[in-house]
């Protein structure tokens, strides 16, 4: 094992509290647990409860700018529905994360997001 490097097993405990795709930030008693956890299945590892809680910070941050990213999206989208690449790169440059994060982001609100209805039936308006 590398100096300063936690086991896989370890490491897959810390994932399991930011599951890929979720926007949810546990709660500090969660985080808490998860060390606690850590720490009985490898006694003597040299891992604080500060090193834990700040690895947990990092991933905070990161989907706290998700959330700013989605909510700066869904503001755009409401008044350019169907926005150009172009548009898009200028949204990516506006909030400070790259093209591919946005259009995902655009991917995922607009999946989302029902169409309105024209009131048309079947028939386009």
């Amino acid at each position: 094992m590398q100096r300063n490097s936690l086991p896989q097993e370890c490491k897959d405990l810390r994932k399991a509290l930011y599951p890929p795709g979720s926007l949810e930030i546990p709660s500090l008693s969660e985080k808490k647990a998860v060390f606690e956890k850590i720490v009985a299945a490898f006694p003597g590892l040299r891992y604080t409860q500060h090193q834990h809680l700040t690895w947990c910070s990092g991933k905070d941050q990161e989907i706290r700018k998700q959330w700013k990213v989605t909510g700066f999206v869904e503001t755009q989208l409401a008044g350019n529905p169907n926005p150009t690449l172009r548009v898009m790169q200028e949204w990516a440059a506006a909030v400070g994360v790259g093209f591919t994060q946005l259009a995902i982001t655009v991917e995922k609100v607009l999946s989302r997001t029902p169409v309105p209805d024209r009131g048309c039936g079947s028939l386009s308006c």
